[in-house]
C-alpha cells in the first residue's frame, strides 16, 4: 500500500526539453552540444527491416537517441514499418504526459531533424514529412497491462498512427503476479500487469517486418 500511494502522490512536472551535454557528472549548468549520427548506426537504420522505438525511460533512453543530427532523416528515408512500444508501469519521465503527447513528441523530433538536414543542404521542403514515414504503429495491450500514462487510442489514430491492441502478457505469469509482493508486478491497488511477454512482443514485431 505504501508503494502504491507514494507513486500516486508524486507531483507531476513535465520534462520540457532534453539536450546532449559533454559530461554526465558535472556541477553547474552545461551548454548543450550537438553530434552527428555515426556511420555504423546510419548503416543499421538504412538496412533495417523494422524500426522500433522501445520501452525505456522516455527521455533518457528513447528520445535522447533521436538527438544526434541525421537520425531523423535516416528513419524517414528507410521505408520499413516503424513501431513504438510505450512503457508499462511507472515512468517518472512521463509525468504530465498522455500517450498521444508522447507519440507526438517522437514524430516531432524525427520531423525536426529531417527538416533541419534539408535546410543544411539547401533542399526546399515546404511540406512536413508524412507521419507514415516516421511512425506506423503503437503496440499496446490495454486489456492486461497497466500503462505509465493515459492511453487514448482514438487520439493516436487521429495522428495517422495505427494502434495495435493485442495480448502481450503471459497469463500464467500474470496470475502468479497477483499473489506477488512486488509493487511493480502485482495487481495490488487494482493494477494490471506491468511485464510484457518477450515472446508475444517478438511475434508481433516479426509479423510487422514480414
Amino acid at each position: 500500500e505504501e508503494n502504491c500511494s507514494s507513486q500516486s502522490n508524486v507531483i507531476a512536472a513535465k520534462i520540457m526539453q532534453i539536450d546532449l551535454v559533454e559530461h554526465l557528472h558535472f556541477e553547474g549548468r552545461q551548454e548543450s552540444k550537438t553530434c552527428d549520427i555515426d556511420i555504423v548506426s546510419s548503416d543499421l537504420v538504412a538496412s533495417a527491416d523494422l524500426i522500433v522505438f522501445p520501452m525505456g525511460s522516455f527521455f533518457a533512453s528513447v528520445l535522447v537517441n533521436l538527438l544526434p543530427k541525421g537520425v531523423g532523416r535516416a528513419i524517414v528515408n528507410r521505408k520499413c514499418p516503424k513501431v513504438y512500444i510505450p512503457n508499462t508501469g511507472f515512468d517518472p519521465e512521463m509525468r504530465g504526459y498522455t500517450l498521444v503527447e508522447c507519440v507526438q513528441l517522437l514524430i516531432d523530433m524525427v520531423q525536426t531533424d529531417h527538416n533541419e538536414q534539408d535546410l543544411n543542404e539547401d533542399i526546399q521542403n515546404e511540406n512536413n514529412i508524412p507521419v507514415k514515414d516516421i511512425l506506423n504503429f503503437v503496440l499496446i495491450d490495454t486489456q492486461n497491462c497497466e500503462y505509465a500514462v493515459e492511453v487514448d487510442q482514438t487520439a493516436i489514430e487521429d495522428l495517422g498512427v495505427i494502434v495495435i491492441d493485442v495480448p502481450l502478457v503471459n497469463m500464467e505469469t500474470m496470475n502468479d503476479q497477483q499473489h506477488s509482493s512486488s509493487p511493480l508486478s502485482s495487481n495490488e491497488c487494482g493494477r494490471k500487469s506491468t511485464r510484457l511477454d518477450p515472446l508475444k512482443v517478438v511475434e508481433v514485431l516479426l509479423s510487422l517486418a514480414s
